[in-house]
This record gives structure tokens, sequence and C-alpha cells, in this order.
């Protein structure tokens, strides 16, 4: 046992050396002010938030019921593959592509009406 312990303290390469050298560093850390970063969020979340009222314009301009349980999967569930989509609602997956490809495309028509 106190053999144990001197090893640990004399010895540089023993594991309590290493976690004390770890431990005891006194790094001071430099907060940079980069207003870059949040520049970037907060043109994400810009982004993110345009998207979401272009989903939001579509889903209240839909007025077949088939086309809001499409929609419904595709954003809310998130089966937004044409396989995914196409093993939940037990269709062949060519269909769910299309359904999916309509869902794109109606979304592009509404970003490029309010963007332009």
């Amino acid at each position: 046992m106190l053999n144990t312990i001197k090893k640990q303290i004399m010895w540089s390469g023993s594991q309590s050396n290493r976690e004390e050298s770890v431990n005891s560093s006194d790094e001071v850390v430099n907060e940079i002010d980069d207003t870059t970063d949040l520049d970037s969020k907060i043109e994400q979340e810009k982004v993110y938030n345009r998207n979401k009222a272009y989903i939001e314009i579509y889903r209240s301009r839909c007025e077949d019921r088939v086309s809001q349980i499409v929609l419904s999967a595709y954003v809310d569930k998130g089966y937004n593959t044409a396989r995914a989509m196409a093993k939940y609602f037990d269709i062949p997956v060519t269909s769910a592509h299309y359904m999916i490809s309509d869902i794109k495309q109606k979304l592009r028509e509404i970003q490029y009406k309010y963007d332009n």
C-alpha cells in the first residue's frame, strides 16, 4: 500500500500525476467578442422562421384533406424521404416521391412569390 502511494507521488508518468497536471492548470480563457458568429446565428434563425412561415402559408391554403395529411406527415412527423413516407402510408415509393415533390414545388412557388 505504501509502495503504491510512493510510486504515485514520485513517478511523473503515474495516473495521479497526469490527472493533477491536467486539473491544476491555471489557464485563463480569453473571451473573444466575435460578432460574426452571432450574426450567422441570427441569419440562420431568420431563414428558419421564414421557411416555417412558408409552410404555415401552404398549410392554410391546403383545402384538400389528403394534402393536409401528407404535409403533416412530411413536416410534423418527419417522414421526409420517399421510402419513409411510402412505408408510413403503405403506398409505392414512386407515389410517395411524387407527393413530396408536389409539396416542395408548392413551397418553392410560395417562397418565390414572397421573396420577389
